[in-house]
């Protein structure tokens, strides 16, 4: 949310409040993908009463626990945190310290399985060790959220699975701590999605400073427009007319195909409140209605592999398919369509 505020795209109002509205639309219109748009502002709206515009929060006061074992206020704290940005006087570098020392050495980045293994350093309540063996923990405790009916105070998450190195979502410390890094990770990392990678150098800005890492920066359809073309028009142009071998085409066709399913989440019923954003298969609705956008965001390796793909629905002679086993089916927008992503917010 920082950094959305930091470009321009999420403006607060003069007591800093934001609607549920409000973030959708930016997370969208900035190229977030339906699955974590739905689910992150679900997570954080809608406990409080009324319809997405009259759901509003205060950026600035997310921070609602007094102490490690209470929460207060309209925002609901996360079940554990890590504490980097919960700080009165801006982020803590001395705990994000904490979180860098789990990046890989010899490439200075960070995958999954690295963003993992940190989380878990912090999965702990204040005054235990962690699962390392050290005293680092949460900095605080939301005593109030259902996580801590199936949580001891010493438990941790402790396994991550061996192919894509997201936590157990079985577990039963899973939570918000877990969901929400791990979104943010494999949304702004390159490529999108459980491959997702991450300089160390992106990583650190982002945590410490709300800078987007240059990659999710490049393929945000944010600055796409034609009404032609369901405000994608120029994009698709830009990428049409890019010569064939540019090392840059498969990011404008990243941008464009972003720009599209921000559309086609919503007409496919994402946010309908009795459909989850797992039931949604991209591209969906819209792909009956725009030949260039289903021939344009399909991937052809998806349809030729028997194991880890099937179609769901044809338009003007383009298959329109889902990988359903291979990760890197869906690759380069895993999040925003194709495959979705196994990972969960956790709020429950």
């Amino acid at each position: 949310m920082s950094a959305l505020v930091k470009r321009g795209m999420l403006a607060p109002d003069c007591d800093g409040f934001v609607s549920k509205r409000d973030v959708r639309t930016a997370l969208m219109r900035f190229g977030i993908s339906g699955k974590v748009t739905r689910e992150t502002t679900d997570a954080n709206f809608d406990h409080l009463p009324g319809d997405d515009e009259q759901r509003r929060l205060n950026l600035f006061a997310m921070n609602t626990i007094d102490n490690v074992h209470s929460a207060r206020g309209d925002a609901i704290e996360h079940f554990r945190s890590t504490g980097i940005r919960d700080t009165w006087g801006g982020p803590s570098a001395a705990r994000y310290a904490h979180f860098e020392a789990f990046k890989r050495h010899a490439t200075n980045d960070f995958t999954q399985v690295e963003v993992s293994r940190a989380i878990a350093a912090f999965d702990v309540d204040p005054g235990y060790a962690n699962v390392y063996g050290e005293p680092l923990s949460s900095n605080d405790i939301n005593g109030r959220h259902p996580a801590r009916t199936r949580c001891a105070p010493s438990a941790s998450v402790t396994r991550i699975k061996v192919v894509d190195g997201e936590p157990d979502e079985q577990d039963d410390c899973h939570s918000n701590l877990w969901g929400s890094i791990t979104f943010m990770f494999q949304e702004l990392g390159t490529p999108t999605g459980q491959h997702a990678r991450m300089s160390a150098a992106e990583m650190r800005s982002l945590w410490l400073e709300a800078e987007l890492p240059q990659g999710v920066v490049d393929r945000s359809p944010a600055t796409c427009y034609g009404a032609g073309r369901y405000g994608c028009g120029s994009c698709l142009e830009e990428y049409t007319t890019a010569p064939p071998k540019a090392s840059y085409k498969a990011t404008l066709r990243h941008r464009y195909c972003r720009c599209m399913m921000i559309t086609d989440f919503e007409l496919s019923g994402g946010f309908h409140p009795n459909a989850t954003a797992d039931d949604i298969r991209l591209p969906g609705a819209l792909g009956y209605l725009d030949s260039a956008y289903a021939a344009t965001c399909t991937d052809a390796g998806d349809a030729t592999a028997p194991h880890t793909a099937h179609k769901v629905h044809g338009h003007a002679g383009a298959a329109l398919v889902e990988g359903i086993g291979d990760k890197s089916g869906c690759s380069p927008y895993c999040f925003a369509g194709g495959t979705p992503a196994e990972g969960h917010y956790g709020e429950d």
